[in-house]
């Protein structure tokens, strides 16, 4: 019998979070479900999309929390 596998389980197998037995039964349900298919590809394009977006924020906002915190950090008590 082949498991029904959800969106969850698309996305542990792409990022390999299964186990052997489970992914093994994973690629099964691929070989003959095209629609399992086709949301792999599209979570793998997501994937890849999200890896090319900069992952630094701007300096400008880089600048306010600075100044917040700065402005909201307790004061250091020497004894």
């Amino acid at each position: 019998m082949i498991k029904d596998f959800t969106q969850d389980d698309v996305i542990r197998y792409s990022y390999d979070e299964m186990e052997t037995t489970e992914r093994m039964s994973f690629e099964v349900a691929l070989a003959i479900n095209s629609d399992l298919n086709f949301l792999l590809e599209s979570i793998e394009e997501s994937k890849a999309d999200l890896d090319s977006i900069m992952q630094s924020p701007r300096h400008v906002i880089v600048d306010q929390v600075l100044r917040y915190s700065s402005h909201t950090a307790p004061m250091e008590h020497t004894l």
